[in-house]
Order: structure tokens, then sequence, then C-alpha cells
């Protein structure tokens, strides 16, 4: 078994090779595409990708981006001494609700509060240690955004490196590197959340309950959180060869943790009359009309200059690819990893976020800022057209 089990995933090519002149004509010209192809992509037909390859690049990549992270996280603070910014008003506010930890407060869940109140037990209650919470988290959300472009694409690993540059150098993540605001935390479950789904699906076990970790600090860290939720559904629903994954116990283990999670500010809400979910009904202003068209198009403006216009374009032509990409092999060899299609994949976790917010933009009011967690998906989208429609998709 232990004999046959490297030499199954070759037999095809193998086959392919020997019995060639038996082949029709049209079958055997797309067979030697789909080998072409693979090889375009980096990779053997005869030696399809494994749960235990690492490409050699991989640990030299990891530390060079912690290092160039660790340097433009020092630059951010000293931008941020030297400009002498005082707190925010929200700032000041969360500061305060630090200062008695609870499962809920007035306008935002809790997770921000128990951040600050950790940070200032470790250096005090200066502007400087309430903001840095934000400053780790814009540190570490890149990293996370490597790891998911190593995982959907290992052998391409220039995707996860542009992806990551993307991340760290759009205008919406250097503005709000400088102050202590929910979408910090946001933005660092969100990442964690879609790179432990991509493990999830692909290794099973133990990733299941971590999902639902991430997950359920998301929720504490901004209720927008939930739409993560809605698009991981619909990236296992709409794609057949993850179709399975819905039936087994995982998905709703996870689920499971993150309402768990979730339950105590739900259960603070409940006691206080909801404040927090009147509130946030207040700032979309759900009760009154919006600019209808114009104030889509001007959110659709902001959105093009937080991200970048390029960068914008790039990801919205890689949503038509992975949209019209064609639908990768279901089979799983020994040892092999389950497929997943790039592409396809990421467009559920940019498109859904964005139009909900485009929506909500048209229909009464949106800020810039809300629709900021489809980025994660889209800086890895941005540089994905560069490559073989096969590799990408």
């Amino acid at each position: 078994m232990a004999v046959w089990a490297p030499i199954k995933p070759a037999l095809p090519v193998t086959m392919m090779r020997m019995l060639s002149p038996c082949v029709r004509p049209q079958r055997r010209l797309e067979m030697r595409r789909y080998t072409d192809t693979l090889r375009r992509c980096g990779r053997d037909p005869l030696h399809p990708v494994s749960l235990t390859t690492t490409p050699p690049t991989v640990r030299y990549g990891w530390t060079l981006l912690a290092v160039l992270l660790l340097g433009l996280t020092v630059l951010r603070l000293v931008v941020r001494s030297n400009l002498d910014i005082d707190l925010h008003y929200d700032e000041a506010q969360y500061a305060v609700w630090s200062m008695q930890p609870d499962w809920g407060y007035y306008s935002k869940p809790p997770l921000i509060a128990w951040a600050i109140a950790a940070a200032r037990g470790v250096c005090g209650d200066s502007a400087f240690c309430v903001r840095l919470p934000s400053a780790i988290a814009f540190t570490v959300t890149p990293l996370l955004v490597f790891a998911l472009g190593r995982e959907l694409w290992p052998y391409r690993p220039s995707v996860a490196w542009l992806g990551a540059g993307l991340f760290t150098l759009a205008p919406l993540t250097n503005f709000y590197a400088l102050f202590m605001t929910t979408d910090s935390l946001l933005l660092l479950c969100w990442s964690a959340a879609l790179l432990v789904l991509v493990r999830a699906i692909r290794l099973g076990g133990g990733w299941w309950p971590l999902l639902g970790i991430a997950l359920g600090f998301g929720l504490l860290a901004k209720y927008t959180m939930g739409i993560f939720a809605v698009s991981s559904v619909m990236a296992l629903w709409l794609m057949p060869q993850l179709r399975r994954v819905l039936v087994l116990p995982g998905p709703w283990m996870a689920l499971f943790i993150a309402v768990l999670m979730f339950a105590p500010n739900l259960w603070w809400n409940a006691v206080h009359d909801f404040p927090t979910w009147h509130h946030t009904a207040e700032i979309a202003q759900i009760d009154r009309a919006g600019n209808g068209l114009g104030g889509l198009f001007e959110f659709i403006g902001a959105q093009i200059v937080i991200f970048g216009p390029l960068a914008f374009a790039a990801a919205a032509y890689s949503v038509r690819r992975g949209l019209q990409a064609p639908v990768a092999p279901t089979d799983i060899g020994p040892g092999q990893a389950m497929p997943i299609p790039a592409l396809r994949f990421l467009v559920c976790f940019a498109v859904p976020f964005l139009a909900i917010i485009c929506v909500q933009a048209g229909l009464s009011r949106a800020f810039a800022n809300w629709a900021a967690p489809a980025y994660v998906a889209g800086s890895l989208l941005a540089p994905a057209p560069s490559w073989p429609p096969a590799c990408a998709g």
C-alpha cells in the first residue's frame, strides 16, 4: 500500500504518454494542454501538490516580510509620535470603556475595550498605549494575507508578496494604522478566519474549532463579521468540489463556537435594551432615505481612493476572471490537499461584502471604511491576473 500511494497520482499522465497514439486527437490535445498548464504554473504533472510539500523559499519569505513589517510599524509609530495627534473622541471613549471591562458597550462590541485594557496594563495610559493594539494588528494582518496567498498559490510566491504589499501600502491601511478603531481588530480577525477556513477545508481536524474562535472574536470586534459566515456558505455551496464540506460536522462546530463566544454580548445587549444595535442603526440611518445613485457612486469613488485605482481595477478584472474560471478537478490523491479554485473562492469574500455596503450606500448611508474587510481578499485578487488562468483559478 505504501508503494502504491506515491505511484497512483502519476498514473493518468503516464498512461496518457503510453497510449497517446490510441487516444483520439482532440482528447490527446486536451490532455497535453493540461500537462502544459501544470508546467506553466510551476508544477510537475507527475508530482502533484502534497500536503507535506513546502517550497524552500517560504521560510525566507516569512523572515523578510516580518522584518519589513516591523520596520514599517516602527516608522508609523515614529511618525505618529512626531505628529503628536491627540486622542479622537471615539478613541477617548474606548479608553474610558477599557477601565471597566464588560461584555458590551454603548456603541461597539467589547473587543476594542479589552485590547486597550491589555495595552494599558503593559505600558500605561498614554495615547501611544491606547493606539498600540492597532499598530500590532496592522503588522500581523499583512502576514496573514501573505500566508493566505501561499496557501492558495503555493507555487506562485509573487502573488502572496504582491497581495501583502498592496494591503500594507493601501491608503486605508496607512491611515487607520495611526488610530485605534474597531476596523483594525476586524481586519485582523477577518484575515485570520479566512486563512483558517482555507486550511480547515483542505486539512479538516482542529482547524474548524480555530475558525470558530476567529469568527467569535471578529463578532466581538464588529458585527459586520457576520458577513463572513454568509461568504463562507456561498463559497462552499457555489463550488461543487467544496459543497460536500457543508455536510461535515466541522463547519457547524465552528459556527457553534462562534455563537457561544458571541452570546454574552447578546445577553448584555438584551439586558440593556440593545443600545449597541440601536446606535448601529442610527449611524447607518436605515430609517431615512439616502442619495440613491449619488450616494452609491460617491461610495464607489471612495473605495477606489482608499484601495488605490490600479489595485481596484486589477481586482475587478480578477473578479470577472474568477467568475468565468473553469471548475477545478475534484479528485484528491493520497497526501494531496483538497483543490480550491483560488480566484472564485476569494471572489466570495470580496464581492458580497462590497455589494451589501453598496446597497446600504444607495438606500441610506455608508462610510468608506465599512467595506474594508473586502480588501483582504481584494489584495490577493489584484495581482492574480498576471498568472495563467488555470494557475489563478
